[in-house]
């Protein structure tokens, strides 16, 4: 197994756990398992070629999309946490970690943030910069209860930023190509010009944080933008739901049928296979554990019954 991690990605995710460690000492969390060296193979078990920070030839641009949903009670509390913390900030633990070691494995990955409220709304725009997407991601909240929520709205807002990354995507690769075909006293001056690094396939992700136990999601207004998106071999929709345990006023079970069955709701079947789905109500470590099983190229990592359980999640 050592020989599928090289020394810096090792030294990437040894910081990415010291400070995480550090985090949760700050909150009084009981449930660090996640956080030590034992649990470096739940990283390192998925398929070698995605490991280390390499320059690919495949990048990725992420949408996580976070729910400001906030529960009566936050289902952690008093079962892995000392001190109240809401799960919205259990969510931007998580979110920051990932997006840190996707950054490292490779500089070219982009990351934007859709919010769901009563609405959708994109709230950070594709960026490289991993401090300034920290910093707006400090700067949410959580925004109440929401009994309802339209999933054709959230494909129609992806469908929209798809489109308009893929037009500059466009322009500037023929911007690139034009300035390939110029003439340079030295290699300086090309290099001025020219920075093929980030020139390559690119792959759209959207990773769909829920945290609604009540709210069974909806198709409103049809299904035809989310089978467009399904159905394009560049994009991948997995799903990271946060749920209070199973009363009689929640349904948790419907709306995590409902979230897992979208590929059959759209009529994109054929790819059911692409997506990842992981659920949790127990356990912070179950929570980063989902986070490690994210953290493959989806054009690279196994069907996820073929690659589940990669260790006994922590109760």
């Amino acid at each position: 197994m050592d020989q599928l991690v090289n020394e810096d990605f090792r030294k990437h995710l040894n910081e990415a756990m010291n400070h995480m460690k550090k985090i949760m000492d700050s909150c009084n969390m009981k449930d660090k398992m996640v956080f030590t060296q034992h649990t470096l193979p739940v990283f390192i078990h998925l398929p070698p070629l995605f490991l280390g920070p390499t320059r690919s030839s495949v990048r990725e641009k992420m949408i996580i999309c976070i729910d400001l949903y906030s529960p009566d009670k936050n289902p952690f509390v008093g079962q892995r946490c000392e001190k109240e913390v809401s799960l919205l900030d259990i969510v931007k633990l998580g979110t920051r970690t990932f997006v840190d070691i996707k950054k490292k494995m490779n500089p070219c990955n982009e990351f934007a943030i859709c919010t769901l409220s009563e609405t959708v709304d994109e709230y950070q725009p594709f960026t490289k910069d991993v401090k300034e997407y920290e910093q707006r991601l400090e700067e949410l909240h959580p925004q109440g209860r929401s009994r309802s929520f339209n999933m054709s709205s959230l494909f129609k807002l992806l469908s929209v930023m798809i489109a308009a990354d893929r037009v500059k995507e466009a322009a500037k690769n023929g911007v690139k190509k034009r300035n390939s075909l110029l003439v340079f006293e030295d290699n300086d001056d090309m290099e001025d010009h020219v920075n093929t690094d980030c020139e390559d396939r690119i792959l759209y992700r959207c990773i769909f944080l829920y945290c609604r136990s009540e709210s069974v999601p909806t198709w409103e207004d049809g299904f035809q933008e989310g089978k467009e998106l399904l159905m394009d071999p560049n994009f991948f929709f997995d799903v990271l739901y946060l749920h209070e345990k199973p009363v009689p006023s929640n349904r948790p079970q419907e709306v995590f049928d409902a979230l897992t069955g979208i590929y059959h709701i759209c009529g994109a079947v054929e790819r059911v296979n692409s997506s990842y789905y992981c659920e949790n109500s127990t356990s912070i470590s179950r929570h980063f554990l989902c986070w490690a099983q994210m953290m493959a190229r989806p054009t690279q990592r196994p069907p996820q019954a073929e690659n589940l359980p990669i260790i006994p999640y922590p109760e």
